[in-house]
């Protein structure tokens, strides 16, 4: 319904990119904070199918990324760890919370009533027009470039931070990291 009667009407930058309302309601930055990069209870990480996280998959198409995006969502059960500590098995669609009124007043009582599944189309937008915009201005380029980037920022970082701190300042007694 929202989607008939609004969102597929919207010209894609001015009209979504650019709504300053849908950032008041945290209607696609609520759940990208939920499922952006979910680290799984063994420590694994297992990020959306989007532009702007460490995932690399192919994007070569909206097609081929929202088949991606709609089995990450409904179709990936992860093993994450419980508020009791023990392993909760959970869809990243069962991540989002709702959307509560009295915290964001720019909510209406109907955004508020379908809260999650707005959310789900708000994101599912917003990603799909960053996948869109890539694939249309650099079609060839975009994703390997962001490999590159994920493999050279992301990927052993940890490992390459321990052994530079290790290599530079193994004299020292106390060290304070700031993040």
């Amino acid at each position: 319904e929202w989607w008939a009667a609004d969102f597929c009407k919207r010209r894609i930058v001015t009209g979504f990119l650019k709504d300053a309302s849908l950032g008041k309601k945290r209607l696609a930055s609520m759940p990208d904070r939920f499922t952006n990069t979910i680290t799984a209870a063994d420590g694994s990480s297992h990020p959306r199918p989007a532009v702007i996280n460490s995932f690399t998959g192919p994007m070569r198409s909206t097609a081929e990324w929202w088949a991606q995006w709609l089995a990450f969502f409904f179709d990936t059960p992860l093993e994450l760890a419980g508020r009791d500590g023990r392993p909760a098995r959970k869809r990243p669609v069962e991540l989002l919370v709702p959307i509560i009124r009295q915290k964001y007043p720019d909510v209406s009582e109907e955004e508020e009533r379908i809260s999650l599944p707005l959310q789900l189309l708000c994101l599912a937008l917003f990603d799909a027009i960053l996948v869109h915009v890539l694939n249309t201005l650099a079609p060839s380029s975009w994703l390997p470039l962001k490999q590159q980037l994920v493999e050279t920022l992301i990927v052993g970082k940890l490992e390459r931070t321990a052994e530079l701190i290790g290599r530079t300042h193994a004299s020292v007694d106390v060290f304070c990291v700031q993040e």
